[in-house]
């Protein structure tokens, strides 16, 4: 819906592209949730911004880590597993 910009506001010639994909490192897709509150509007319109992409807010709830073996699930990021660890392929943690 878009209105006020509750939830995304975009003035002064800037620009905001919403994806419906999963942030990098992430995997899975995204399930789609409802619109957002927009506006691309400054006071009178002198000064517009863009809103670009969908206007659907997303779930990360359906998204997933994905590391690449030799790698564990830090909390921010894939990080290398220490020396004498070993992790497989989508692993959460390294082990020995």
């Amino acid at each position: 819906m878009t209105g006020f910009g509750n939830d995304i506001y975009a003035v002064s010639g800037g620009s905001v592209t919403v994806h419906s994909t999963c942030p990098p490192d992430l995997s899975g897709t995204p399930e789609a949730g409802s619109n957002l509150n927009t506006r691309a509007c400054h006071i009178g319109c002198l000064y517009p911004g863009t809103i670009l992409g969908t206007l659907k807010s997303f779930d990360l709830g359906t998204c997933s880590m994905s590391c690449p073996a030799g790698q564990s699930f830090g909390g921010s990021g894939c990080f290398g597993c220490g020396a004498g660890k070993y992790s497989g392929e989508g692993s959460t943690s390294c082990s020995r």
